[in-house]
């Protein structure tokens, strides 16, 4: 569907995406990951057409409609959610008769059906990013990209929007969507971590968390312990690194029968705990694993 070789963007004399080489299939979820500042606009911006590599070449296969949620609402506040979804329809080149029979499903299917003439200026955030993506599909467009759909937005809404991401997935489309919260990585097919421009990784997230080179160990309940004693675990033999998450300390492990056996000794419970996205993440950017490759 889409290709990118060697993209780069310049905002004046700024790199703001460096050169990315990266394939987008039909029929998947895709997600660009990485903090503010990663570049995650940039590059959305720049396959929807707003943006224009400085070079490289970006492709996308012929006939291919697009609908498109960008991360602020930009509808009309003075409309109702049926007029702005009427109006939307007839942009996009929607016979008025074609909309009035698909608008209804796509309320139900987003729970906006009993407020359809409320005027969008009342809506809440997550309401108004639902009202976005209806806008976005109501073409039935064959690859829908969101820049950070789930920003700002309440638990429950955030839910949904994922819900409505997999169900536009599992009718055939390809989704592009881009987010910060890296506990959103497992909804999606595959994923490209960004961070300052740059291409971390991309792969399937259960392949990504395979790929951690080492061992995670918990040691449980840790937060009555002098932090002197982490120093000191830190000194054992095949602990790489060793930090605190929540009440409990983490260790990336390189070999971990010294650590069991100092654990023992203390009487401290351990328990080998699969890595986190943030670990593999994390650990990319502190190795500077900058990669540019076709994936």
């Amino acid at each position: 569907m889409f290709r990118l070789q060697g993209v780069t963007v310049k905002m004046g004399k700024e790199v703001a995406l460096f050169p990315l080489t990266w394939e987008i299939r039909r029929g998947k979820i895709y997600g660009i990951v990485g903090s503010d500042g990663a570049g995650k606009t940039t590059l959305i911006k720049t396959l929807v057409g707003l943006v224009k590599p400085t070079s490289g070449q970006l492709s996308l296969d012929r006939g291919t409609r697009i609908g498109f949620v960008p991360e602020h609402f930009g509808l009309y506040e003075e409309m109702s959610i049926a007029e702005n979804i009427l109006f939307t329809a007839s942009l996009n080149g929607v016979a008025a008769d074609v909309a009035q029979e698909r608008m209804p499903s796509l309320l139900e299917l987003t729970g906006l059906a009993p407020y359809s003439d409320r005027l969008a200026r009342s809506l809440s955030g997550g309401m108004k990013r639902k009202l976005a993506m209806i806008c976005a599909m109501i073409h039935e467009p064959g690859c829908f990209i969101l820049d950070e759909p789930t920003n700002g937005v309440d638990p429950v809404s955030r839910r949904e929007i994922w819900q409505l991401i997999r169900t536009y997935r599992d009718k055939g489309a390809t989704v592009i969507v881009s987010t910060q919260y890296l506990d959103e990585v497992i909804h999606c097919d595959e994923v490209l971590f960004l961070h300052q421009g740059r291409m971390l990784m991309a792969d399937a997230p259960k392949r990504i968390l395979e790929q951690f080179p080492y061992e995670v160990w918990a040691l449980k309940k840790m937060r009555q312990v002098p932090l002197s004693e982490m120093r000191e675990f830190r000194e054992i033999s095949g602990v790489v690194e060793l930090f605190q998450r929540g009440t409990d300390w983490i260790a990336y492990v390189n070999g971990s029968a010294d650590l069991r056996e100092s654990a023992a000794q203390r009487g401290y419970r351990l328990e080998r705990i699969p890595p986190l996205v943030e670990d593999v993440l994390i650990r990319l950017i502190k190795e500077g694993a900058i990669h540019d490759t076709t994936v």
